[in-house]
Order: structure tokens, then C-alpha cells, then sequence
């Protein structure tokens, strides 16, 4: 476990990961609207990015 400092200084680094996973999947849903993902209902896409999203946030850097 990380001391409370260091989750803190971490933090953008996190929020920026977890930004790009989401910025990516938006993207490739409403812009280039990539059939795989256009083809999925919200709990399948959320099941399918929910776990990287869940790396980032506890990633030991």
C-alpha cells in the first residue's frame, strides 16, 4: 500500500490514463464508430473496459 502523499502526487498521472481509456472508447463509438463496439450494449462495453480503467486507478508507478 502507498502512503497517502504518494497516491496523491500519482493522482494526474492516474486521471490521465483513465482519461485516454475513456477519450479512446468514445472515440471509436461515436467517431469512427468501430463495429465491435458499436455492435455492444452498455453493460458489454462496460464489462469490457471496466477492468482497464480499474489497472489505472491502481496502478503502482
Amino acid at each position: 500500500m502507498t502512503a497517502p502523499s504518494q497516491d496523491r502526487a500519482r493522482a494526474p498521472t492516474r486521471a490521465g490514463l483513465v482519461s485516454t481509456q475513456i477519450l479512446g472508447t468514445a472515440l471509436y463509438l461515436y467517431v469512427v464508430r468501430l463495429p465491435p463496439w458499436t455492435a455492444m450494449n452498455r453493460e458489454e462495453a462496460v464489462e469490457a473496459i471496466a477492468p482497464a480503467i480499474h489497472r489505472h486507478l491502481d496502478l503502482e508507478l
